[in-house]
């Protein structure tokens, strides 16, 4: 008499060992390619968004000497830094411009074995780039300026500022952080 219960024989009750570890195996091997993808993708991010965080403050940087070229009518550039003149005025208490007649100095100073690139007014005085090297000024233009002699109640009896001229601003590791070409009031 046959009972109606199943045998192993029959029909398979369920996963054999050798199943059940396979599966684990492939299974963890599949967590681990995903877990490493992940991984990556978090490590990619990290290092995008770190690169775009140290970018920022260097745009912040170049607006600013954009706009103190464009309001300086002299300059003079010695070893030691860059001096302007011209509508470079701001107000004391919230160091906003105001476009008043004003002097302002760009130069680089040591500062625990550091160099800083400091913005120098008659106002304040603020740091402004750690780590640089070098901020240079190239004339483009054909002359030397002497044809275009400003007031020197506007140029503050510095020389006039080139109508094209190349600034440079070179970091540490002697890597360029920005360069522009900036044509100043160019006819």
């Amino acid at each position: 008499m046959m009972s109606d219960r199943p045998t192993c024989e029959r029909a398979r009750c369920g996963m054999t060992l050798i199943e059940l570890i396979v599966s684990a195996l492939l299974a963890s091997l599949m967590m681990t390619a995903l877990a490493s993808v992940v991984w990556s993708s978090a490590r990619d991010t990290k290092r995008l968004r770190g690169e775009a965080i140290d970018r920022f403050p260097i745009t912040q940087l170049a607006q600013q000497i954009r706009t103190d070229f464009a309001n300086a009518r002299g300059m003079f550039v010695d070893q030691q830094g860059i001096t302007l003149h011209g509508f470079l005025g701001s107000d004391p208490q919230t160091h906003r411009p105001m476009l008043t007649p004003g002097r302002l100095r760009y130069e680089l100073e040591r500062v625990a074995n550091r160099s800083m690139l400091i913005r120098t007014t008659s106002e304040f005085r603020e740091p402004l780039w750690y780590g640089c090297s070098s901020l240079r000024i190239e004339s483009m233009d054909q002359t030397d300026g002497e044809d275009r002699l400003l007031p020197s109640a506007e140029s503050g009896g510095l020389p006039p500022v080139p109508t094209r001229f190349r600034v440079t601003l070179v970091g540490k590791d002697g890597d360029i952080l920005w360069r522009e070409m900036i044509h100043h009031h160019e006819d």
